[in-house]
């Protein structure tokens, strides 16, 4: 399931082997399983998949307003606590992915507005140059240069603009489609088995990650850490 870029942070439980491939983390209790597994950290939001599979006759609960993910630069330890995020609601989703696709949106208009200037001042000079009466070689220096200010602002333009319209189309997508991928957090049945991402603000990514949660009054902490290079390779397949 993890999505997997060389470049970007990965996380895998603590007891994690290559050879064994294990990158979800599990913990029974109850006849109730929870396994847990790292996705992804971008868009200053780091998110894993939760899978609940509730083997017991009672129902599973959940505290919601109680699911945390506490991180730290240099071990799992007691003081993870002041720097917990907690699990973004749909809501929380929507609002941030419309902000950046406003935020897209007026960069884009932004390097428009930047590209036509150049363009007006280009032909202002060109203007300008038309009505000498003698051209000297330092006037052509002049000229060849400012063309070539224009054609590079104009390209740099466009790839702002390119960039800008694509990472609005990516947030409006994000905003329409994960907030029901979320994983739900009402009371589950005997028999049901669930699954859906767990989503948190991102901060600072630290070595490590706890995940915690309340669920049928147990306190249940998952354990992350990050992939070394050649673990994250190993992950890829190389």
């Amino acid at each position: 399931i993890a999505v997997l870029t060389g470049c970007t942070a990965q996380y895998v439980p603590l007891d994690f082997d290559p050879s064994l491939n294990n990158t979800v983390a599990y913990i029974e209790v109850d006849s109730v399983n929870y396994s847990l597994e790292f996705l992804s950290a971008y868009n200053n939001h780091i998110t894993f998949w939760l899978q609940v599979e509730n083997n017991s006759p009672n129902p599973v609960s959940f505290v919601e307003d109680n699911v945390v993910s506490y991180t730290h630069i240099d071990s799992i330890s007691s003081d993870m606590a002041m720097q917990g995020n907690w699990a973004q609601s749909p809501g929380d989703i929507r609002r941030f992915y419309r902000e950046k696709e406003k935020t897209a949106q007026g960069l884009a208009a932004f390097a428009l507005i930047l590209g036509a200037a150049v363009v007006v001042a280009d032909v202002a000079g060109d203007i300008k140059d038309s009505n000498k009466e003698t051209w000297t070689w330092e006037d052509e220096k002049k000229y060849q240069n400012r063309n070539a200010l224009t054609e590079a602002s104009l390209v740099t333009a466009n790839i702002v603009v390119d960039a800008a319209l694509e990472s609005g189309d990516k947030a409006r997508v994000e905003s329409h489609y994960l907030p029901d991928e979320l994983f739900l957090w009402n009371e589950m049945d005997p028999g049901a088995i669930r699954e859906g991402k767990v989503v948190f603000k991102r901060g600072a990514l630290g070595k490590f990650y706890r995940i915690h949660m309340n669920s049928n009054d147990k306190k249940l902490n998952f354990d992350f850490r990050k992939a070394t290079e050649s673990e994250k390779q190993a992950l890829l397949g190389y």
